[in-house]
């Protein structure tokens, strides 16, 4: 069909599961559900940007999961462990970096397929994360932790809302600005 284009199916496939929540529990359409969903949601989505990048040049990241998860016991062991908030949160960012940087090494210096380095390196994250973990999971974490969650920049009568530097990048993928555009096209590139 002309002039149907996959973005425009998905975002009508979306906005029908969003009317057929609502329809079904009046709680899903509130503000606070919907604030809730997109603080708590800013993590997987900042992980599928990237994982975005990578399939758009060709490759793919089967560990990303497994990153997120180790990088995120970094983050509560070093708050467990009493470092100052702001460099346990920049922990987690980092350690995701370094993992990530060994998986472009395996790939690109070591010229093995992007699958095989990812899903190797997949169970190498898996068991440093057992490592860490000490062979259980890790709870009781102060509500500093949930403050992290929930900090947002004030908005509007004393709303808050999700870091707005998030939401810059998807709103270019959601348009298809990346791909379509010169510029775009050129970005993912680099």
């Amino acid at each position: 069909m002309r002039g149907v284009t996959r973005e425009g199916v998905l975002a009508l496939a979306l906005a029908a599961a969003c009317a057929g929540f609502a329809l079904a529990s009046p709680y899903f359409a509130t503000a606070s559900n919907l604030l809730a969903v997109a603080r708590r949601s800013l993590d997987l989505a900042m992980v599928a940007l990237g994982e975005t990048l990578v399939l758009a040049v060709g490759g793919i990241d089967v560990a990303a999961g497994v990153t997120m998860g180790v990088a995120s016991v970094v983050v509560g062991s070093a708050i467990l462990r009493g470092a100052p908030t702001l460099l346990a949160a920049l922990a987690g960012p980092l350690v995701g970096m370094l993992l990530g940087c060994v998986s472009a090494v395996a790939i690109v210096l070591g010229r093995m397929p992007p699958i095989v380095a990812t899903l190797g390196l997949w169970g190498v994250w898996r068991a440093l994360l057992y490592l860490l973990l000490g062979g259980h999971w890790l709870s009781g974490l102060p509500p500093v932790f949930e403050a992290l969650l929930d900090a947002g920049l004030p908005v509007r009568g004393g709303e808050l809302a999700v870091l707005p530097w998030a939401r810059t990048p998807m709103g270019e993928l959601r348009h298809g600005d990346m791909y379509r555009t010169s510029p775009g096209f050129q970005a993912w590139g680099l």
